[in-house]
C-alpha cells in the first residue's frame, strides 16, 4: 500500500497517484506525468460520477413512476371491487361509500329511475271535459315532454281525477 498523508481530508487525487508511484518505483513521479495523470483521472472520475448521478436520477424517477402506476392500479381495483360487491348485494352502498370516501376515492353511484306522481293544474279552454283533459295533456307534453331525455311522461297511468268547470266563453253575436 502506498504511503499517503492521511491527515489532509479529502485526499487529493495527485497525492494518491504520487504515493502509488513512490510505492511502486521507489522514487518521486515526474511532475508532468503527475499533473497529466491527475487531470485524466479527475476527468474520468467526474464522468463516472455524472453517469452514476444520472442513473440514480433515472432509477428514482422510474421508482416514482412505478409506485404511482401501482397506486393507480390499486385504487382502480379497490373501486371496481367495492362497486361489484355493491352491485351483487354483498355490501351496503352507504358503507361502501364511507370506505371509498375514507381513502379518497370517488363514491359508488347508481342509476335510479324515480317514479313521481305530481298533481298539476293546467288551465285550458275546451268544449268538453274529455277535450279539456286532452288539451291539458298536450300542454304538459309541450313543456315537459319527449324532447327532454331525462323525463318520461307516461300517459297511460294518468288518472282523470277532476276538472273544475269555469266560466263559459260566450261567443259574441256580431
Amino acid at each position: 500500500m502506498p504511503e499517503i498523508d492521511t491527515t489532509r481530508h479529502p485526499l487529493e487525487l495527485a497525492d494518491v497517484l504520487a504515493g502509488t508511484w513512490r510505492d511502486r518505483f521507489g522514487s518521486q513521479p515526474p511532475a508532468d506525468w503527475l499533473a497529466h495523470a491527475a487531470q485524466a483521472m479527475d476527468a474520468h472520475l467526474t464522468a463516472l460520477l455524472a453517469r452514476a448521478r444520472a442513473h440514480a436520477a433515472d432509477t428514482s424517477a422510474e421508482v416514482a413512476r412505478s409506485t404511482a402506476d401501482e397506486l393507480t392500479q390499486l385504487r382502480t381495483r379497490i373501486s371496481t371491487t367495492i362497486a361489484a360487491a355493491v352491485s351483487a348485494g354483498h355490501l351496503d352502498m352507504d358503507f361502501a361509500n364511507s370506505i371509498l370516501a375514507a381513502v379518497g376515492l370517488p363514491t359508488v353511484r347508481r342509476a335510479y329511475t324515480v317514479h313521481l306522481r305530481v298533481p298539476l293544474e293546467v288551465k285550458v279552454t275546451a268544449e268538453t271535459t274529455s277535450d279539456a283533459f286532452q288539451a291539458a295533456r298536450l300542454v304538459i307534453e309541450k313543456y315537459l315532454g319527449p324532447d327532454d331525455t331525462q323525463l318520461r311522461v307516461g300517459w297511460d297511468d294518468i288518472e282523470n281525477e277532476d276538472a273544475d268547470a269555469g266560466e263559459v266563453d260566450t261567443p259574441s253575436a256580431t
